[in-house]
């Protein structure tokens, strides 16, 4: 079995969730300029929103969490390579990360036309610019060409590192035992929400929240700069995805 079909297969399962998932996104908008239009006086629309990438967001890291432990017995079954079965899954997450970037990328260009709708690549470039000079969110940035293409190399790379981030979570938990999956499900949430912030609060006085404010601002400072953010993403992406293929190599076929 060459790449096409495994492609093939990825992207029909990929297909059919986010058609689901923009008729939802479609019709909650719809519906929105619907009322507006009927129930707002003067039968304008005043539709404030932003973000609706992050839907996608979700969408798609559920699918990096799918795509892997459902078709990898199958592939196996039909003499398919660990290598060729992770650069089919890759690929296809990679097709799927292009599409949905640019199918929001138009997205943006349409909700514009009749809401003040703000992108969530314009609204960490622009309005929180504004924010830390004026105390208060900008307006809805004007959409040239310059920051349409911005805006879809960044979902693009967004999209990516979420869609590999769940693969490599869906590798990391087929190989773990219903124990392992426990402790560690379990484990992460407790140590993130309970001994982190009691040991930062009686033992690092506050270190660790210094600590992380910094690369959150780092984070920040690099989004201000398309480059820089870019090339973070990317790195995220390579990093999931070399994790995710060290593990495919020695990971042991399940039926259940």
């Amino acid at each position: 079995m060459n790449l096409k079909p495994i492609i093939r297969l990825q992207l029909r399962h990929v297909y059919r969730i986010f058609r689901i998932m923009y008729l939802i996104v479609y019709a909650t908008v719809a519906l929105n300029v619907v009322y507006e239009l009927t129930y707002r006086s003067g039968g304008q629309v005043q539709l404030h929103t932003s973000g609706l990438e992050l839907a996608t967001i979700i969408t798609i890291f559920i699918v990096g969490l799918n795509c892997f432990r459902e078709y990898f017995p199958f592939y196996s079954a039909n003499g398919v390579s660990r290598h060729r079965v992770f650069s089919g899954v890759v690929l296809s997450l990679g097709i799927t990360a292009a599409c949905t970037a640019l199918i929001d990328t138009v997205n943006t260009v349409i909700f514009s036309l009749f809401m003040d709708y703000r992108p969530m690549y314009a609204t960490g470039l622009h309005s929180l610019a504004s924010f830390s000079v004026t105390g208060r969110l900008s307006s809805a940035p004007v959409l040239t060409a310059s920051l349409l293409l911005k805006n879809l190399l960044w979902c693009f790379c967004a999209y990516l590192v979420f869609a590999l981030f769940g693969l490599f979570l869906s590798m990391l938990y087929y190989r773990m035992n219903r124990a392992q999956k426990l402790v560690f499900s379990a484990g992460i949430p407790v140590l993130l929400l309970v001994v982190l912030p009691a040991v930062d609060q009686n033992i690092t006085g506050g270190r660790i929240t210094a600590a992380f404010l910094s690369v959150l601002q780092w984070w920040m400072a690099c989004m201000m700069n398309p480059v820089s953010d870019l090339a973070a993403h990317l790195v995220l992406a390579a990093l999931f995805s070399g994790a995710a293929f060290l593990l495919i190599r020695r990971v042991e076929i399940r039926q259940s």
